[in-house]
């Protein structure tokens, strides 16, 4: 595990052709989530993740110009209230049929259809932060262990948590340095 504090862009040049097996990672919708969610990345950013990487996983995909694929996974979060988003649409360069998964993200509500758990006192660390059972099975679904995986815009460290406990190389970058401590932290802890 090696962690990047800097902008992605910048640091993402600095790897040569092909050095990940995958980019997994979340990038900025433009849809003003936060202060940080103003605009999306520009077009050089993507050009820098397919340069880097051998395949890749982008959520928010559709928020973004990418190549066509069938390979989209669709996580349906079984919302409770009418104006939060259904599900979320998931970008990866898979050789694979569209993949709907199923696991509740409401709220303090989380968990698999059959399994789910109520935690009163939940705070998320970062306000899009991923649940590690979904990054456990986008990892599960496209990578081996020992592969090499980058996320250049790390956030709270969701996927190296996933990384971690999964046997996979990771290296992150975060440019917010509250967001790169507490992506640290949890790498380090694995939760």
């Amino acid at each position: 595990m090696h962690l990047l504090l800097g902008d992605c862009l910048d640091k993402m040049k600095e790897f040569p052709d092909k050095s990940f097996d995958f980019v997994i990672t979340d990038p900025p919708y433009g849809i003003n989530a936060a202060h940080w969610d103003k605009e999306t990345p520009l077009k050089i950013y993507f050009d820098e993740i397919f340069r880097i990487s051998k395949e890749q996983i982008i959520f928010g995909g559709n928020y973004f110009d990418l190549p066509k694929t069938e390979s989209w996974v669709i996580w349906y979060k079984q919302p409770f209230l009418p104006n939060q988003a259904q599900a979320e649409m998931i970008w990866t360069s898979g050789r694979f049929k569209c993949k709907v998964f199923h696991y509740r993200y409401a709220g303090n509500c989380e968990g698999f259809p059959d399994a789910l758990k109520v935690d009163y006192k939940k705070k998320n660390l970062h306000p899009t932060q991923k649940p590690l059972e979904v990054m456990n099975y986008l990892i599960d679904l496209m990578t081996q262990p020992n592969d090499s995986i980058l996320d250049p815009f790390m956030g709270s460290g969701s996927t190296g948590v996933a990384c971690k406990n999964l046997n996979r190389n990771f290296i992150g970058i975060e440019k917010d340095e509250k967001y790169f401590e507490i992506a640290k932290n949890r790498i380090e802890e694995g939760k």
